[in-house]
């Protein structure tokens, strides 16, 4: 029974045995795991757990299918596509359309939403739907780790195992997910071990077959090499210089890096998902310094000193590159890609011409600041800008956020008003709704126009033609008058009745085919109208005297015109509806339903091409730079009085629908404490600036931890860390002012640089990215607050007589030849927080965020640590030493002659090709006479086992030499040795003469 035991035994341990070893199968299962991780880590779609699920079955799959042999490649990939659907179908099932009961109906929803998006993603466009984010991310996961453990076990390529994982990993990256440094290091440690042990793999039966010697514990020594060249790399990696302070490595790696920017570029245009995850609408898990659509506030960061930009303009201090609408509790989302109304819309991205200026509106204050930037590195496709946006010198994206507009008027109902002035101060007129008290967004404005026009132009003309004379009878707005025309030198017939000149076209007499129309005034120019011949010399526009049809009005030029509006309005990309009616042959009422882009409510501007390092482009922008008793007048909250309510600062619809936004997860305390710290306070600029100085009374630290899970961000901040950075105050002073009615919202971008010497202007670095907060007043825009304590406050005028005149702009750029060269011209209108003292000059609230906040550790600190570190180093290299040279591992004699010959040789004593064994040992003696009986004991077991007829094993079996005594005369041997060594070395040291003189 023992017997068969033990065979069952040894049979089963065969079928566990794999050739290339479990360590390979363990790493690269940590390798394509850590992967998966970092994707799950950054909450792209909800149900993002289902990916580790998907990738365990993927990497089960694909290593029993590896290991089995006789499936062919091509069966066993069909049935990996085979199966990987249906699996992908069963994981995100849960989070199918919801509106049907059935399996099937929802799984055929979800066939059709991929389907859709495939078909857009060919035609050049992206639909984002979070179910077909989770359904690729999910067979992503699951086909990954199918290729790689098929690719490492059947076809024994490793670098194709590991492959892929990375260009995965690295895209993911690419958008600072958490632990992204943490992943990325256990991936690298994995990877490498990989690579070390599939190789000693390969490589152990060419040794065995050409019958070399395998050195015992080569795998764990090269294992320990392999971790230790690994955490060499990563620290050469930390160690090294920055990219772009290293102009030959930054044009490679500009070049090298060129590649994986266009896939990542691919990779946001089509994976863009509007839901990052349960309760993070819009929101990778990224830093604020991203400048992304959205990012996720809280934990340690950690912002290099590399430059950026180079700036020159009128204020270069706070540059906008994206705006944040919507907070959840756990960060920020830019929402100009939701779907309004719950319908499928998704608006696109507006283009913007060169030099094209936006629609502005009229708020006062405000000064077009225009600045020239460099980008310093590659790929940075935000444009930066100095306020609100209004032209750019390249082709741009804009993002907007949509409204939906919906106008049914009579056209004497649309009127112009006058709404302030403009930047030079001329008066502002716009186009108003007077039913809904609305302006007309822009892009209806040129249709707007013509049918206003249209309304007050003849609605009928009848020509009674008299030989070289007419007789012509105009109906405008039902009211009619007739003459005789007169015939002009120029050859044309003309009467002018009222404010209209009609004019024939003389060589047509008698017969007339059209005729055209101007005002005196020359308000509106010639509208040429089509003529029917009604009989007896009479010819009409309109066949009754109430007016054309609207299809005759459509034949005239100017409904031609109008005819060409409506068809671009209704066949846009997304759905509208556009008509008008007929009254007396002339418009006079205007339907519209659809959706128009709200030009007040810019969020980003990116560059349609990215610029490369070095290409400069200019952007215009308005920014508010008036004073505080402008800013408290409009926003004063009336007080009730005995019969009369009080009265707020009127804030339009589109600003109390999505910049008073909060969520459930604001506690009521967070509420509390912004009405008791903005108590008595009767405008919102006062309102703001308590605000702001409570907040500046916290700590700035850059380290800040992260906020525990099931806590708001804004909650923890206000009452239990009471530290964090920039993004952590600028949404704490968003959210009070928010609870307190006042809209308001957070901007990402830098703020701070310093003189840049060399080519002119301000060099910004990447420690000065910065969020900041701005609240909207009515009649002004949006303003910039500074509530971060490592930041000067924002200083403004009192009054308007104290608002200085604008900025001096930044010099073009100067060769410095030497040390007393000018210093550039500050702008004079604010103060500069100066953090670190290289802050913009004359910006307001400018500042450097990152290695400004340091602690002092004195110097015999790092002493007392680096001894200990170097005794530390010392002990275990002296025992790593020791264990070497004593300790044998493998007792075999042909392993410790081995290491004899391996170890005499460095010592300068190496055997020659003619000697014996013995005479080799007889040669080893005369040197090391007190290891001669060590060395003889050694020689005589190594040539029992190599020239006995029975062979080593079974010379093991008569071996009457223990362990213990081959090993104590192994360290006697040793011993001797090192001796011998160390006088050996001596002696070359020595000088002559005192060897001589010895």
């Amino acid at each position: 029974m023992a017997v068969v035991r033990e065979k069952l035994n040894n049979s089963w341990l065969r079928r566990l045995h794999l050739e290339e070893g479990w360590l390979s199968f363990v790493l690269l299962f940590v390798v394509v795991m850590t992967v998966v991780w970092s994707i799950q880590s950054a909450h792209w779609v909800a149900g993002s757990e289902v990916l580790s699920t998907a990738a365990l079955l993927g990497f089960a799959v694909g290593f029993v299918l590896a290991r089995t042999r006789f499936v062919p490649a091509i069966l066993a990939h069909s049935f990996m596509l085979s199966v990987g659907l249906v699996l992908v179908g069963l994981f995100i099932f849960p989070y199918t359309d919801q509106r049907f009961d059935e399996w099937y109906y929802k799984m055929g929803s979800t066939v059709q939403r991929v389907a859709r998006w495939l078909a857009s993603a060919f035609q050049g466009r992206n639909i984002s739907d979070e179910l077909v984010g989770l359904v690729g991310l999910a067979f992503l996961s699951w086909a990954l780790a199918y290729i790689s453990a098929w690719m490492l076990f059947r076809r024994h390529s490793v670098w194709w195992s590991i492959s892929p994982p990375l260009v995965v990993l690295l895209l993911n990256l690419a958008y600072n997910p958490p632990n992204a440094l943490f992943n990325f290091a256990i991936f690298l440690i994995a990877a490498l071990l990989l690579v070390i042990r599939f190789t000693v793999f390969e490589n152990h039966e060419l040794w065995q077959r050409a019958r070399l010697y395998v050195k015992p514990g080569i795998l764990s020594w090269t294992l320990g090499l392999g971790f230790g060249i690994t955490f060499l790399l990563l620290a050469v990696a930390f160690a090294a210089p920055n990219s772009t302070e290293f102009k030959p490595l930054q044009n490679i790696f500009e070049q090298v890096s060129a590649p994986f920017q266009n896939i990542q570029n691919g990779v946001n245009s089509f994976f863009s998902v509007p839901n990052g995850g349960e309760r993070r609408i819009g929101r990778l898990n990224t830093g604020f310094n991203t400048f992304n659509k959205s990012f996720t506030i809280g934990g340690p960061i950690y912002l290099s000193n590399e430059p950026v930009l180079n700036v020159k303009g009128t204020d270069p201090s706070y540059l906008q590159a994206a705006v944040m609408d919507q907070y959840d509790g756990k960060g920020w989302v830019a929402t100009y890609q939701d779907v309004p109304d719950s319908n499928e819309l998704i608006f696109p991205q507006l283009s913007l011409g060169v030099d094209q200026r936006l629609p502005t509106s009229p708020y006062t204050g405000r000064f077009e600041n225009t600045l020239d930037i460099v980008p310093l590195q590659s790929g940075i496709g935000t444009l930066f800008t100095g306020g609100e946006a209004v032209s750019t010198n390249r082709n741009t994206l804009l993002a907007f956020h949509w409204e939906k507009t919906v106008i049914r008027a009579n056209l004497a109902q649309i009127q112009s008003k006058e709404v302030g002035k403009d930047v030079n101060g001329r008066a502002r007129i716009l186009l108003v709704d007077t039913t809904t008290n609305k302006p007309i967004p822009p892009d209806l404005l040129p249709l707007i126009r013509l049918l206003r026009d249209a309304n007050t132009v003849p609605g009928f003309i009848e020509v009674r033609s008299n030989g070289d004379s007419a007789v012509i009878r105009v109906g405008i707005g039902g009211v009619f008058n007739s003459g005789t025309a007169k015939s002009l030198t120029d050859g044309t017939i003309q009467l002018q009745t009222g404010n209209w000149i009609i004019r024939l076209d003389g060589t047509e007499s008698p017969n007339f085919t059209h005729v055209w129309a101007k005002r005196s005034d020359n308000t509106i120019g010639d509208i040429e109208y089509p003529l029917t011949a009604r009989g007896n010399g009479v010819f009409s526009f309109g066949q009754s005297t109430s007016g054309a049809t609207r299809q005759d009005f459509e034949t005239t030029s100017i409904g031609k015109n109008i005819k060409t509006e409506l068809d671009q309005l209704v066949n846009a990309p997304f759905p509208s509806k556009a008509d008008y009616s007929i009254a007396n042959g002339v418009p006079n009422f205007l339907a519209y339903e659809g959706y128009q882009p709200n030009y007040d409510d810019l969020l980003a501007v990116t560059a349609a091409v990215v610029p490369s390092s070095g290409d400069s482009y200019r952007t215009v922008a308005l920014r508010y730079r008036a004073d505080e008793q402008s800013l408290r007048s409009v926003s004063t909250t009336t007080a009730a009085t005995r019969g009369r309510a009080a009265i707020s600062p009127q804030y339009p619809d589109w600003v109390k629908e999505r910049y008073l936004q909060l969520p459930d997860t604001v506690p009521q305390r967070v509420k509390d404490l912004a009405k008791q710290i903005t108590a008595g306070k009767t405008n919102d600029y006062d309102k703001a600036k308590a605000i702001e100085a409570y907040l500046r009374t916290f700590k700035y630290n850059l380290q800040a931890g992260f906020t525990p899970d099931g806590r708001d961000v804004v909650d923890y901040l206000l009452f239990d860390s009471k530290e964090g950075y920039c993004v952590h105050f600028s949404t704490a002073f968003t959210v009070m002012m928010r609870s307190i009615g006042v809209p308001s919202r957070v901007v990402t971008g830098f703020v701070g640089g310093e003189p840049d010497k060399q080519n002119g202007g301000y060099l910004v670095r990447a420690s000065a990215a910065h969020a900041w907060p701005q609240v909207f007043f009515s009649g002004i825009g949006w303003v910039n607050f500074e509530p971060t304590p490592a930041y000067s406050p924002i200083v403004r005028p009192a009054d308007p007589a104290s608002v200085a005149p604008l900025p001096t702009p930044t010099p073009e750029a100067t060769v410095v030849t030497t040390p007393t060269a000018a210093p550039l011209t500050p702008a004079p209108t604010t103060t500069a927080p100066n953090p670190t003292n290289s802050a913009v000059a004359g910006s307001a609230g400018t500042g450097t965020q990152g290695a400004q906040v340091s602690i002092e550790i004195p110097f015999w600190v790092y002493l007392i640590l680096a001894l200990l570190v170097a005794t530390a180093a010392i002990y275990f290299g002296f025992k790593a030493w020791y264990r070497r040279q004593f300790v044998l591992n493998d007792t075999s004699p042909r392993a410790v002659y081995a290491r004899l010959l391996l170890t005499a040789r460095k010592a300068g004593l190496p055997n020659r090709q003619t000697m014996t064994p013995y005479e080799y040992s007889r040669f080893l003696s005369s040197y090391l006479p007190d290891a001669s009986n060590s060395l003889e004991q050694l020689t005589s077991r190594y040539v029992r086992a190599r020239y006995s007829q029975q062979g080593e094993a079974h010379l093991a079996t008569m071996e009457h030499t223990s362990e213990t005594e081959v090993s104590g005369a192994w360290q006697a041997y040793m011993h001797t040795l090192l001796t011998f060594r160390k006088q050996r070395l001596l002696e070359r040291l020595t000088p002559r003469f005192l060897q001589k003189h010895k």
